[in-house]
């Protein structure tokens, strides 16, 4: 015991009986008086180390108050030890009161589970009527047990917690375990139950074409059941598959709508003009000057910033198209050192690399936002596809020009 190793340490360096005698009744009174509750078993060890060297002292005068106040100090023990007692057997009968209602409710349970609250489950067409009502049956059981076992587990740790004897300790603990048998396997064989039903739902659900709505029914009664852990994460990836199917249907008749819209809306003429410059071939000087005049007219429109930054990605494209036309340009040229033109070229294009790089970190930054609309969403992952798209072809831009590079090394 580190207390008695600690006080048997004190004591000794002690010089005389007196002293001894002074700090064992110290430790004693303490013992008493400054834990809660009293550390009876190092008061007794205190006690039982003391008693001996009051034989040591011859004087009288110098022994009778210290005798006093260990006799004191026995008979304020005893006390203290009958207080716990009775407290203990009251702390008992309420333990033994809690167990006696909670094995009344478990013979009532049919009257309690009419009373339990249930959530509203969402109304999923995926799962037939009957089989809804089987799922709030099992939810009320699962629940009402689940509240039994909480308290199961509250009095046995406060029977853990208590200071009694040992055999009356293990009596409380025998019969709260005596219902606990009448209630975990119970609860657990529901939760296995309940977990197996839901894992065959959204397996049907995984093999038909649903609505992201559906899924996020599903999602929200995965939330409500009591699932057992391997079931939630099974059903969480079987769900992620389901959404990702319903995006990609739902993005797609987006898409299809988009073609159809009316050609006349301002940020798709300006887009149709802007592609026109990618796909004409052009000479640099007219392709400049009319990138500039397009560039011109989006700053004077109104449009949502998601279509400025579409139209913005789209003027990129023209700005690669042009710098391509520059590179030739230069290339061509006979005057000069190849070698210094090649790698400023090279330069240039590893400028522009970090520039595509920094707007796709942008665009995923964007995609990470919890504010995105659906609709955005799609546009954003359109345009970072666009910028990988163009990143490779720098990529394969530099590649050309160091293996040409090589030549003049």
């Amino acid at each position: 015991m580190e207390a008695f190793a600690t006080f048997e340490k004190e004591f000794q360096e002690k010089e005389s009986v007196e002293e001894k005698i002074r700090y064992a009744l110290l430790c004693m009174r303490k013992a008493l008086s400054e834990v809660e509750p009293p550390q009876f078993k190092c008061f007794w060890e205190f006690r039982k180390r003391v008693l001996p060297l009051f034989k040591e002292i011859k004087s009288i005068a110098k022994k009778k108050p210290l005798w006093e106040e260990f006799i004191a100090l026995g008979h304020e023990a005893k006390q203290l030890k009958k207080l716990a007692e009775e407290k203990a057997d009251f702390v008992v009968e309420q333990i033994v009161l809690a167990v006696e209602a909670i094995e009344k409710d478990l013979k009532e349970m049919p009257l309690q589970l009419e009373q339990i609250h249930v959530p509203d489950f969402p109304n999923i067409n995926h799962i037939r009527a009957e089989k809804r009502e089987e799922y709030v049956s099992l939810y009320k059981e699962a629940h009402l047990l689940g509240v039994f076992a909480e308290r199961l587990q509250a009095l046995r740790g406060e029977v853990l917690s208590l200071e009694m004897r040992f055999r009356q300790k293990n009596q409380l603990l025998d019969r709260i375990r005596h219902v606990g048998d009448m209630v975990f396997p119970r609860k657990k064989k529901i939760i296995e139950q309940i977990s197996k039903a839901f894992i065959n739902d959204v397996m049907s659900c995984a093999q038909a074409a649903v609505s992201l709505q559906t899924v996020k029914d599903f999602q929200q009664m995965a939330k409500l059941l009591p699932l057992h852990s391997t079931a939630y994460r099974k059903s969480a990836a079987l769900l992620k598959g389901c959404w990702e199917r319903a995006l990609a249907e739902e993005k797609r008749g987006i898409r299809e709508k988009k073609i159809h819209e009316e050609k006349s809306k301002v940020a798709d003429s300006l887009a149709q003009a802007i592609r026109s410059l990618l796909e004409e071939d052009l000479s640099l000087e007219v392709l400049m000057n009319k990138r500039d005049e397009l560039y011109e007219h989006l700053q004077s429109v109104c449009i949502k910033d998601i279509e400025r930054e579409s139209l913005e990605a789209l003027f990129r494209r023209v700005k690669d198209k042009i710098e391509e036309k520059k590179a030739l340009d230069l290339l061509r040229e006979e005057s000069g050192d190849v070698r210094e033109r090649l790698e400023k070229l090279l330069e240039e294009r590893e400028g522009r690399r970090k520039e595509i790089k920094e707007q796709m970190q942008a665009y995923r930054k964007r995609l990470g936002g919890s504010n995105l609309d659906m609709e955005s969403a799609m546009i954003y992952r359109d345009l970072l596809e666009e910028e990988r798209e163009a990143l490779e072809k720098v990529e394969e831009s530099m590649d050309t020009l160091e293996s040409e590079l090589e030549k003049y090394r």
